[in-house]
């Protein structure tokens, strides 16, 4: 079921969104129910008694709320539990006032109704938040099967909004924002700005999620006044970075910034700086500084400052007090009469910069960049860094100082809707200047990336976890002597943003749309795991010899397809030791559960050298997963 956080906006009804308007046409129509129900029921002069009227209103808004569950239609969760309350009670009350107090009563709440729509969005937009219970988290639990590992993904889905300061109803978040570990949970910011405390509990899986007063100071107000809404989308906070200094924390945030006196807009890097149990308090504090902007300020093209979405705007900290910003080309790209800025070395446009967050002073790290939208440092001090090609030509970069990466006049991608790149002759080659360590071909819309330092993912060590965009998926990206060895594609039905390791080795993503994805090994121990995924997580650690397939799939051990019930030693074309051979008789399930306790003890001498599985429900879901007629 869809749960729709941002509540009806009770301004002008004519321009509520159509889902708004279908809402409370059928909330009207739920009410108007009850009363015919009523009239039917007292016809003949019958009374109604109180529980027979909370009954009866029970069961009608009970059916339209299985309509609401069969159909997934968004709702509001405030507005549709105050119907059902005040329902039964001014249903009640009509069966207590005269005629004359009714009348009375109507005419106050038509004049307040009245009032409401006369009064404009903003007071509305504060009463609506005002009676916002707040949201409720969507979880959906799935099992996600790797090559090395069955993953557990907990999604989050629906359990915030974005109440935007350019005024207008909140609404879901939109692309851009970022993820950071914060306070002992998340620190989670949207494209809009919007500041969120998230904690999960990760034994019972609930979300807690907290609006925070404080914004990134992203000025869309400024920029919709002089552009429009057309182009908004491009106008954003691109990415966020915490410092913890124990009590305290320094928060960086990289975003868009409309200078309204020069009509042209730059990419910023804001600071603050705080404690904790202020911040989170909600009360003044420190006030956001501006540590850095991109220049030369970008003017307007086409209602835009970028001509796509190529921002950039990915930060990590490098070395002491230095802070590594990638900066998208912006679309100025040396077509379309826009000069190429990525190889202009007084832009900051199509680089990275290192900036000294002591001093305030900055310098160009690197050049030739288009679209820079990941960035990591791994444990050696090598910076790994992901960017977007045009079509095709994805890139993973290690940086270096003053490293050119080409573009736009090297690339492996071509321009969209052709088959070659204006600016490469030599199309399909990145001969001139620095070549990628990788390149997608097609182009997967690479998002951030982040390596794999913790012991969860033992078997993911050392590994690059790089997000996508279009591919809707997270490459798993394996590097040996500089050079890509192997890359898995692991499904994720969304536009990942950001992403992050925990402390505790969960790979957490952020997707575009407001979606929180926590990444888990499952085991057998795994809380809720069913009997059948605990017997097949138990089979993992035997299916590196034997196969489960049709009995005579050998490996280096038999095939166990339907095992209870076959004769020991008797798999058709194995060879079994003599150690099994001379058992008489049929595997039964507590045959085999004796023989997998301890091998060597059930038949000394067999090639299954193993120590045996030692808890018995495991052995006893293992069983059950290979099957055989005794275990149906």
């Amino acid at each position: 079921m869809t749960l729709v956080p941002s509540q009806l906006r009770l301004g002008s009804l004519v321009s509520l969104p159509p889902w708004e308007s279908t809402f409370l046409v059928e909330i009207a129509a739920t009410y108007v129910a009850s009363i015919l129900i009523l009239t039917f029921w007292t016809r003949g002069g019958r009374t109604v008694s109180l529980p027979e009227l909370v009954w009866i209103v029970s069961a009608v808004f009970g059916s339209y709320c299985l309509f609401l569950l069969l159909t997934e239609s968004p709702y509001s969760r405030s507005i549709l539990a105050a119907a059902a309350v005040l329902t039964p009670f001014f249903i009640g009350l009509s069966f207590i006032l005269g005629t004359s107090l009714q009348k009375l009563f109507v005419v106050l709440l038509t004049s307040a109704a009245v009032l409401m729509q006369l009064a404009g969005p903003k007071p509305n937009e504060l009463l609506t938040r005002a009676l916002h219970l707040g949201p409720v988290p969507k979880m959906m639990k799935t099992v996600i099967d790797t090559q090395l590992y069955f993953v557990e993904s907990l999604s989050f889905v629906h359990y915030f909004d974005v109440c935007p300061t350019a005024g207008g109803p909140c609404r879901t978040p939109g692309n851009g924002g970022g993820i950071a570990r914060f306070a002992g949970g998340y620190l989670l910011s949207t494209g809009e700005g919007a500041l969120y405390l998230v904690e999960l509990d990760k034994r019972s899986n609930a979300l807690k999620v907290r609006s925070l007063a404080d914004r990134v100071p992203i000025n869309e107000k400024e920029y919709v006044a002089e552009l429009g809404e057309d182009t908004l989308h491009t106008f954003r906070v691109t990415g966020i970075l915490v410092q913890d200094r124990g009590s305290a924390f320094t928060l960086l945030a990289a975003h868009h910034y409309w200078k309204v006196d020069q009509k042209c807009g730059v990419l910023r890097v804001s600071k603050l700086e705080g404690e904790y149990a202020v911040f989170l308090a909600g009360k003044e504090g420190a006030k956001w500084q501006t540590v850095y902007e991109t220049g030369p300020c970008l003017e307007a093209r086409n209602g835009s400052i970028t001509a796509g979405s190529e921002s950039g705007g990915r930060m990590t900290l490098v070395g002491d007090g230095n802070l590594l910003l990638t900066v998208g080309d912006h679309g100025w790209d040396g077509l379309a009469q826009r000069p190429a800025m990525a190889q202009e070395p007084n832009t900051a446009y199509g680089k990275t910069v290192l900036i000294d967050l002591r001093t305030g002073t900055s310098a160009i790290y690197s050049l030739g960049h288009r679209n820079p939208q990941g960035l990591y440092v791994d444990p050696r001090k090598v910076i790994w860094e992901t960017e977007h090609g045009p079509q095709g030509g994805d890139e993973l970069n290690i940086i270096e100082r003053g490293a050119n990466y080409g573009w736009p006049l090297d690339t492996y991608g071509v321009q969209y809707g052709t088959h070659s790149w204006p600016l490469n002759p030599n199309q399909e080659e990145h001969e001139k200047l620095r070549r990628p360590v990788f390149s997608w071909v097609p182009s997967v819309a690479i998002s951030n990336l982040v390596g794999v330092e913790k012991g969860l993912f033992a078997l993911w060590h050392a590994d690059l976890l790089v997000g996508t965009f279009k591919k809707k998926a997270l490459e798993r990206v394996r590097v040996r002597d500089g050079r890509v060895v192997t890359i898995e594609s692991i499904p994720i039905p969304g536009r990942i943003r950001d992403l992050l390791e925990d402390e505790d080795g969960t790979i957490v993503l952020y997707l575009d749309g407001g979606e929180l994805w926590f990444l888990r090994p499952l085991t057998e121990r795994s809380a809720g795991v069913s009997e059948e995924m605990r017997g097949r997580l138990v089979f993992g650690s035997c299916s590196g010899c034997h196969s489960r397939v049709d009995g005579t799939s050998h490996g280096i051990g038999p095939d166990l397809a339907n095992v209870v019930g076959r004769r020991i030693g008797g798999a058709p074309g194995y060879q079994y030791s003599s150690a099994l051979v001379k058992h008489s008789g049929t595997w039964s399930a507590d045959k085999l559960d004796e023989f997998l306790k301890d091998p060597q003890e059930f038949a000394p001498g067999t090639k299954m050298s193993t120590a045996g599985i030692s808890d018995a429900a495991d052995r006893a879901a293992l069983i059950r997963f290979l099957g055989g007629p005794s275990t149906r």
